[in-house]
């Protein structure tokens, strides 16, 4: 495995394979990006995902955070080279509770995806467990699914200009992008009133006929 790290000068030679390289590994254990072989940092013609390592989960703050973590994934983004970003559900790994995000890198990008990047909301679907949680067949084949789909899918995934995530200082929150609240329903007042007098009349008229009803029988 091939480690890409966050707090090194950036250097413009993403595309030729030659970044991971250029600099010793000094890792920052709070927030970590690991690339399999097959992406930037080794591969030639395959996709890949960004993986955090075993014992150090990358935070989902490394997704937004600044300084030159955010200069690393601005160089990732104007080389064209992320595909998508999936955010998995908490406590999905031993050892961690937080939740954790894979991120798809892709040297040969397809001319429909160019220029755009894929965001994947799979946080809250999952089996949860006593020690840690799990995802459900179900919850995998969606996330592929989605991802081969490239479309969006309502509280669940976006497809994004990378014009957008400049505008947002490169952050690539999921949350900035794919929105998951319920939809507010709007309440017509002028109309609730006016089913609230109708209403009222009605049991106004009702009362009437049983006062009526209860006087024949001699009660007043």
């Amino acid at each position: 495995m091939a480690h890409i790290w966050a707090n090194q000068p950036a250097r413009s030679d993403l595309r030729s394979g030659h970044r991971a390289r250029a600099h010793p590994p000094v890792i920052d254990t709070s927030s970590v990006i690991e690339v399999r072989p097959g992406g930037a940092a080794e591969a030639r013609n395959n996709a890949c995902p960004g993986l955090p390592p075993k014992h150090r989960r990358a935070a989902l703050a490394a997704l937004s955070r600044g300084a030159s973590e955010g200069a690393f994934r601005e160089g990732l983004l104007k080389e064209d080279l992320i595909e998508a970003v999936v955010g998995l559900p908490t406590n999905l790994f031993y050892g961690t509770g937080i939740p954790a995000a894979v991120i798809v890198i892709n040297r040969h990008k397809d001319k429909a995806r160019k220029g755009k990047v894929l965001f994947i909301e799979a946080s809250r679907e999952f089996r949860e467990g006593s020690a840690q949680n799990y995802l459900r067949e179900e919850d995998v084949k969606k996330i592929a699914a989605t991802a081969q789909a490239w479309k969006n899918v309502e509280r669940y995934a976006r497809v994004v200009d990378v014009a957008e995530i400049e505008k947002n200082d490169w952050n690539l929150n999921i949350s900035s992008y794919v929105e998951t609240a319920e939809a507010e329903v709007k309440v017509d007042v002028a109309s609730a009133v006016a089913k609230l007098r109708e209403a009222e009349t009605a049991r106004d008229a009702a009362k009437g006929v049983m006062d009526g009803f209860l006087k024949e029988l001699g009660y007043e």
